[in-house]
């Protein structure tokens, strides 16, 4: 049978991803073979289905899948090699990273399984009669403009005290993040999640429905920088929103798996920390730019989310459902009722840590909820959300809203992931309710 040109990439591509854990393993001298021996068997599962021979095109289970190699497969490889113990606490034993990993590949499985039951149960279904082209629709230039400027004068007001935020995320220790600017929390929560990213979604649109580059596109683009420049952003809202907007520039690229798959490894390994020195940096003169990637980058901070499951799944930590309340009720006005904090917080201040600003992946989220009934329940919730999102945009005939939302779903999956939970959902929500929102507002059916 003869192979073709993507098979043989696709089979390349499989065998360069297992070239990291096997260098890695063979640096270790303090072996554990149990740990290491479930670890590759989790990375080899992940690399079979990034770099399935079926080609098909970029899906929201293949970017969990890219997660999972990289957060919870080669990250903490290198960290138990290194025997790297991030935010303190109790020291973390081979055989604590042993039971982890067992727990995160089961609750993985199980994804996998609920995620094929489910898709291939729907994916037969009739499509979509009601869904409109973008051929049939028009957008309103003058609308979205205004909508674009508005988002551009309140984020101008916001950051009138220290402009330079505009560029860089933080310019030093002593000035405060941009939302200060604003005294109620509830309505730095709505600028940052709703109106802020508007400029985004308008240029989003407009590249779905009008498929041309002219003076008014370059316009709105401009406002984009201006209101959202990527230093000046947290990593993974770069991410949730610069992958889409790349989406609707360049459609076909959700056609070619290989190269976006290539798009996100290279991203992380090479952009999302030179973006971090937009924390760090007093100036743009300091910036750095590095060619090389540094294993030593999974000892950081934005990759501890296995440890602080690990921690988790240690010690049997259950909440029994009251983080899940606090994801349900983000949008509740705190000064009424405080609810739980963020399940970074609560481990932070369980076990010792000496940061509190930190994730806690997806599977560990269901344990914090509800043991390993959470694992399950979790695993299986996340394979019907995300087959049902790939069924909809590739199975059928998906509205440009539905299409927008759904590349703003794959920008963001990596942070929904990686947790914790309550930030993500609060800015998943804000997004589509802001992209629905504009649709409604700036888009309309041509005569």
């Amino acid at each position: 049978m003869k192979i073709n040109q993507q098979t043989k990439a696709n089979v390349v591509m499989f065998v360069v991803s297992l070239l990291p854990p096997l260098i890695i393993n063979c640096s270790i001298t303090d072996s554990f073979f149990p740990f290491q021996f479930v670890n590759f068997i989790l990375i080899v599962w992940c690399a079979c289905r990034i770099f399935s021979f079926d080609n098909k095109p970029i899906s929201s289970d293949t970017i969990t899948y890219l997660f999972i190699y990289i957060f919870l497969g080669i990250a903490p490889l290198y960290q138990f090699s290194a025997k790297a113990l991030l935010w303190g606490g109790a020291p973390i034993k081979d055989t604590d990273y042993f039971y982890a990993t067992i727990i995160l590949l089961g609750g993985i499985l199980i994804y996998d399984m609920a995620y094929r039951v489910y898709y291939y149960s729907k994916r037969h279904l009739r499509q979509s009669k009601s869904s409109t082209h973008a051929k049939s629709l028009q957008l309103s230039n003058t609308r979205a403009l205004i909508l674009s400027t508005l988002s551009l004068v309140i984020t101008l007001y916001a950051y009138k005290d220290y402009p330079i935020l505009l560029i860089l995320r933080e310019y030093n220790e002593d000035v405060k993040i941009v939302f200060d600017a604003f005294s109620n929390t509830s309505l730095n929560l709505i600028y940052t999640i709703v109106i802020r990213p508007i400029p985004i979604v308008v240029l989003m649109y407009y590249n779905i429905i009008s498929k041309k580059q002219c003076l008014f596109s370059y316009i709105l683009l401009f406002i984009v920088l201006i209101t959202n420049f990527p230093l000046s952003l947290p990593r993974f809202y770069v991410a949730g929103l610069y992958l889409p907007l790349m989406f609707t520039y360049y459609r076909h690229l959700i056609y070619k798996p290989l190269l976006i798959k290539f798009i996100f490894i290279f991203g992380i390994l090479f952009v999302f920390p030179f973006l971090n020195q937009g924390r760090t940096v007093t100036s743009i003169s300091e910036l750095e730019v590095s060619i090389i990637p540094d294993y030593e980058m999974f000892l950081t901070g934005h990759f501890d989310t296995f440890q602080n499951g690990l921690r988790v799944i240690r010690d049997n930590y259950v909440t029994y459902g009251e983080q899940l309340l606090g994801v349900i009720l983000f949008w509740f006005p705190r000064s009424i009722w405080p609810g739980p904090i963020g399940s970074g917080g609560v481990i932070a201040e369980e076990f010792g840590l000496t940061f509190d600003h930190i994730a806690l992946n997806y599977w560990a989220e269901g344990w914090i909820n509800f043991g390993l009934i959470g694992i399950v329940l979790f695993s299986i919730i996340l394979g019907k959300i995300n087959a049902t999102f790939d069924i909809k945009f590739y199975k059928r005939k998906p509205s440009i809203c539905y299409m927008t939302i759904y590349f703003i779903y794959l920008g963001m999956l990596f942070f929904i992931l990686r947790g914790d939970l309550i930030s993500c959902v609060a800015y998943m929500v804000g997004l589509s309710a802001a992209t629905y929102g504009c649709s409604k507002l700036i888009i309309h059916k041509s005569r």
